[in-house]
C-alpha cells in the first residue's frame, strides 16, 4: 500500500462539498449539481496529487483511501480497445466483457477500467 500527504485545506473543502451536496440534494437539485462539480474537482485535484498512492494523509493521518470497486467500465473498454475487447466478449443475452479472464490475463489493462471508490475519514477535521 502506498501513501501520500495531501493538504488539509483541499481535503476540508472536499468534506464540506460532500456534506453540502448531500444537504442541497434534498432541497435543490441545481445547487446539488454545483456542489457535486466542486466535489468532483476536489477529487480530481487530490487524485492527481495522489498519483499511484492508495491513501491520502493530512498531518500523518489517513483521510482518503482509493480502492477499485467491482464495477467495470466495459462499454468504454470496448470502445477504446476493440481489438482486445473482441477476445473477451462472451455471448449472453447481451455482449459483456469476461472481467475475470481479462483481470487474470491483462491485469494492468483491467485496472484502468475499474471504477474508483473513495473512503472518507472526516474525523480528521
Amino acid at each position: 500500500m502506498s501513501e501520500t500527504e495531501i493538504d488539509l485545506s483541499t481535503y476540508a473543502y472536499l468534506v464540506q462539498a460532500e456534506k453540502a451536496a448531500d444537504n442541497a440534494r434534498r432541497f435543490h437539485e441545481a445547487e446539488a449539481k454545483r456542489y457535486a462539480r466542486v466535489r468532483d474537482e476536489c477529487r480530481e485535484q487530490i487524485g492527481k496529487k495522489m498519483g499511484n498512492a492508495n491513501v491520502a494523509l493530512v498531518n500523518g493521518k489517513e483521510v482518503l483511501r482509493k480502492t477499485t470497486s467491482d464495477q467495470f467500465a466495459w462499454r468504454r473498454f470496448i470502445d477504446e480497445n476493440p481489438g482486445i475487447a473482441s477476445d473477451y466478449i462472451v455471448a449472453k443475452l447481451t455482449d459483456e466483457v469476461d472481467k475475470e479472464r481479462l483481470a487474470r490475463e491483462l491485469p494492468d489493462l483491467y485496472a484502468q477500467y475499474c471504477t474508483l471508490r473513495w473512503t472518507n475519514n472526516s474525523e480528521v477535521l
